[in-house]
């Protein structure tokens, strides 16, 4: 079964991976760093049964979180995206909530087209 992944990284003590396709949908959450997403991502493919080739595409909530979250995941979907040869989205956080959209989206859109990280705020560089 082919499914799109939705990443959301946007709370820096959760990472949430929700898995879709039609009307079915699993929201997996892991209480850790969004510095272990790939380490989170392989288990949640794992709990639910499917491979990395079984991924329709992966959208990306954009926006909000830290800019160093909203990095790591645009860099994650896009590989993922150049990998497998599927479309990668960037949505805001109202459109995460709607997996119709995104999958009425996601058909619209290239595989190997790639995102670009959208910030909630300016960046904080400190020296």
């Amino acid at each position: 079964m082919r499914m799109y992944l939705l990443i959301d990284i946007s709370d820096l003590a959760v990472i949430q991976l929700f898995f879709f396709q039609n009307e079915k949908s699993e929201k997996i959450s892991f209480f850790s760093s969004h510095r272990k997403l790939l380490v989170s991502i392989n288990e949640a493919l794992g709990r639910i049964g499917i491979t990395y080739s079984s991924l329709a595409g992966v959208a990306v909530v954009m926006g909000v979180g830290s800019f160093t979250s909203a990095r790591l995941a645009a860099t994650v979907a896009n590989t993922l995206s150049y990998t497998l040869g599927i479309p990668v989205l960037a949505v805001d956080a109202e459109t995460a909530k709607d997996i119709h959209m995104m999958e009425q989206q996601m058909t619209c859109v290239k595989p190997r087209r790639y995102i670009y990280t959208t910030y909630s705020g300016s960046p904080h560089i400190r020296l």
